[in-house]
């Protein structure tokens, strides 16, 4: 959660220095990296339950080879995106209107830090190091607002916030990295796991990850395709309001995937780990929607500032949509620690029909946001098909039955 706090005092200095076009111009930007860094969360989401398993099952052996393995993988893509982001500066710079391309070669920076450090933070996620978890992405947050916002100060303008992030990433890498060689051993062997079982889990994890990421931020680059500078900077902050109620319940599914992948190589019911997360997100999400109904004109002038107030009358609704989606990924993350992909095609037919309709119709800006309201209702109400199911979970192929750990 301080996290996230850190990530709006971030938006709110940069709504005040950039102005709204330029904001407008940041947010897509950012809407580029989460939509690009699918794969690195699908890497990440693996890692971390192949480390809880492991932990459950004191097999430190391949734990070490995990993060070995891990390791030298990731910064192998990373040098690889920073190639692809200069081939792509063009194109993405053109589609975005950008005024200064080398934003993208930025932004490919931060793309590929981003392949190291959240990845190897996992294997600290799978095995429950919380505090030194915690501690690695509070380094980067505060390390963002310090420098990102320096940058920007300095007259470096949009390019010099990704510039700023990505000196914050490379400083939290390299604690997650000292902190993980704490916990862990490093193995340098063949990581042995059932590749039949690592292949449906990968792309299980890559297609929920995509389909979310697309519900989360694809209106966000239709709106700065499709509308004016001016309309689509509005439509930032009402996304900036709207995703404080995603951001500050975006901590339970990073508790809720590893507890519930080791209780299920346990053979224990997980069913009481996504009851209590949804009573802590109920209990949030009731507070920010009445904060968004009563004050939103309030909340939209400290998140944004006087420029951004043609944003009120849309902030409620849109949080809304944003709850929803924050209850879908929770649900998203713990059927992925059960192995279990119920959610999955119809979660997809929501990511794809929700930007056609966008494309196809958006006379105003209210016409966005109604069809983010319905297809986030929609994904909500299909992936809590079978939630409390876990007879029919099956324990991984390559993980011994309790009656042998006993």
């Amino acid at each position: 959660m301080t996290i996230n706090a850190l990530n709006y005092v971030f938006h709110v200095l940069m709504t005040r220095k950039l102005g709204v076009d330029s904001y407008g111009e940041l947010y897509s930007l950012l809407a580029v990296l989460t939509l690009f860094a699918v794969p690195t969360t699908v890497v990440t989401m693996v890692v971390v339950r192949y480390a809880a398993e492991f932990r459950a099952l004191d097999d430190h052996a391949r734990l070490g080879a995990l993060a070995a393995w891990t390791l030298r993988r990731t910064v192998l893509v990373a040098v690889l995106i920073i190639a692809f982001g200069f081939a792509l500066q063009g194109p993405l710079s053109a589609y975005l209107r950008l005024t200064d391309s080398r934003s993208i070669v930025a932004l490919a920076a931060v793309l590929a830090l981003s392949i190291v450090g959240p990845t190897v933070r996992g294997i600290l996620q799978g095995i429950e190091a919380f505090r030194e978890f915690a501690i690695s992405t509070l380094i980067e947050g505060f390390g963002r607002v310090v420098m990102g916002i320096g940058f920007v100060y300095a007259g470096w303008g949009v390019k010099g916030a990704l510039v700023g992030q990505a000196g914050a990433m490379i400083l939290g890498a390299c604690y997650t990295w000292f902190a993980l060689s704490a916990r862990v051993q490093l193995v340098d062997g063949p990581l042995r796991l059932d590749l039949v079982r690592l292949a449906r889990t990968s792309g299980g994890i890559g297609t929920a990850m995509l389909a979310l990421s697309v519900l989360g931020f694809a209106d966000l680059l239709l709106v700065k395709h499709f509308f004016s500078p001016y309309q689509a900077g509005l439509y930032s902050a009402v996304s900036l309001v709207g995703k404080v109620l995603f951001f500050v319940i975006g901590f339970v599914p990073t508790i809720v995937l590893p507890k519930a992948t080791a209780r299920v190589a346990r053979g224990e019911s997980p069913v009481s780990v996504v009851l209590q997360a949804a009573i802590a997100m109920a209990a949030m999400c009731a507070v920010g929607l009445g904060v968004l109904f009563f004050v939103p004109g309030f909340a939209v002038r400290v998140m944004s500032g006087h420029a951004f107030l043609g944003a009120v009358p849309y902030v409620f609704v849109y949080g809304v949509a944003m709850a929803m989606l924050g209850a879908v990924t929770v649900v998203v993350n713990y059927k992925i620690g059960l192995h279990r992909f119920d959610f999955l095609v119809p979660l997809v037919a929501v990511a794809i029909l929700e930007p056609v309709a966008i494309a196809f119709h958006h006379t105003s800006l209210w016409d966005v946001v109604r069809i983010v309201v319905a297809g986030n209702c929609l994904a909500l109400i299909t992936s809590l098909y079978r939630l409390t199911a876990f007879g029919g979970v099956l324990l991984p192929r390559d993980t011994p039955q309790p009656s042998a750990l006993a």
